[in-house]
């Protein structure tokens, strides 16, 4: 009976010391699974937030694409009143680049 006792003392340890295995891994893997919820959520933060500043960019480029279609059509508009002047004045030719810059005058 007492070898019986012994081991049963002894199967008694055995899952004594199994269950407190079991309980470490079990808080261990609730640690790890609290640390990649944590990291998931500032990776959602980090997301959002480059996600703005995408939507700013973009808003940016479109605020700069009206004001490089605005002076295009400035550009257009005045290559057409430089048409019409040089026409009203009977100019033969465009103005000519010369060797001095400064100095572009219709031929008339």
């Amino acid at each position: 009976m007492a070898r019986a006792a012994e081991g049963a003392s002894s199967n008694v340890q055995t899952v004594a010391t199994a269950a407190e295995e079991l309980t470490s891994s079990v808080g261990e893997i609730s640690r790890q699974v609290h640390e990649s919820a944590r990291i998931a959520g500032e990776a959602v933060r980090d997301a959002d937030q480059t996600a703005e500043k995408v939507r700013h960019l973009a808003q940016g480029a479109q605020k700069i694409g009206d004001i490089v279609d605005l002076i295009n059509t400035i550009v257009g508009q005045t290559i057409l009143h430089e048409t019409r002047i040089f026409n009203h004045l009977g100019c033969q030719t465009w103005p000519k680049a010369s060797a001095d810059a400064k100095s572009q005058f219709p031929t008339l």
